[in-house]
């Protein structure tokens, strides 16, 4: 099944690229959904799951500085700051 009978609707003109994004959206959309199910339970978002498998895995024992975490996750340092803050208050992080 191609993803534009998936959705429903027939282009005017097919599009390989156009069919591919759809599809990248689409997975996205999917994994997402089952993420938010499977890690609910654990009051854990994808951001808060990527800082803490950064800190896990690349700073081991010494942890990372925010700013090497908001670089490798191409976010603002005050997005990181908010994030460590609650990890912090979820006891699932120390500054």
């Amino acid at each position: 099944m191609s993803i534009y009978q998936e959705m429903g609707f027939r282009p005017q003109r097919e599009r390989p690229s156009e069919a591919a994004l759809y599809n990248v959206v689409r997975t996205f959309t999917l994994l997402n959904r089952l993420f938010q199910r499977h890690y609910a339970r654990f009051d854990l978002t994808p951001a808060k799951l990527n800082v803490l498998m950064l800190v896990k895995h690349v700073g081991g024992e010494g942890g990372l500085p925010q700013r090497e975490i908001a670089k490798r996750l191409i976010i603002s340092g005050s997005d990181v700051t908010g994030l460590i803050d609650r990890l912090e208050q979820d006891g699932l992080l120390a500054r």
